[in-house]
C-alpha cells in the first residue's frame, strides 16, 4: 500500500521511537488502534502500518488538516513492540512533550 505524498519510515527509523513510545503508553499519551485514534481530538503524529487499507489510510491523512503529521511505517512491530502490542497498525501520539522528543527523534533517524 503506497499512499502519495506521505511521508515513510523503514524500519530503522521506527525503532528510534520505540523507547518513546512504549514512555507513551506509560502515561497515556500514545493511543494505540484504530478505534482509539479516532476518540482523541488532537494528535500530534499519527504512525500508519503501510498494511493498513488504502481507505483507512485516505481517512487518517484527512487528519493532517488538523496539524497531525502522518507517517507510513515499514515494519510497524518495531514501533509498538514496546507497548506489548505487535499487531497494532495505527498509534497516535498526543501532543506535549512525549511529541517534542519523537519529533527529535525523527529528525536524527533522518525522517522526511
Amino acid at each position: 500500500m503506497s499512499e502519495p505524498g506521505l511521508p515513510r519510515l523503514n524500519r530503522d527509523q521506527a525503532a528510534a521511537l520505540t523507547s518513546l513510545v512504549g514512555i507513551g503508553c506509560k502515561s497515556r499519551d500514545t493511543v494505540l488502534g484504530l478505534s482509539a485514534v479516532r476518540r482523541v481530538k488532537q494528535l500530534a503524529y499519527l504512525f500508519v502500518s503501510v498494511d493498513t487499507a488504502p481507505g483507512t489510510v485516505g481517512q487518517l491523512a484527512q487528519l493532517e488538516r488538523q496539524g497531525t503529521r502522518l507517517y507510513l511505517v515499514d515494519g510497524m512491530e518495531a514501533l509498538t513492540r514496546s507497548c506489548g502490542r505487535p499487531d497494532v497498525l495505527i498509534v497516535g501520539i498526543k501532543p506535549g512533550g512525549l511529541a517534542e522528543g519523537i519529533g527529535g527523534r525523527l529528525q536524527r533517524a533522518g525522517a522526511p
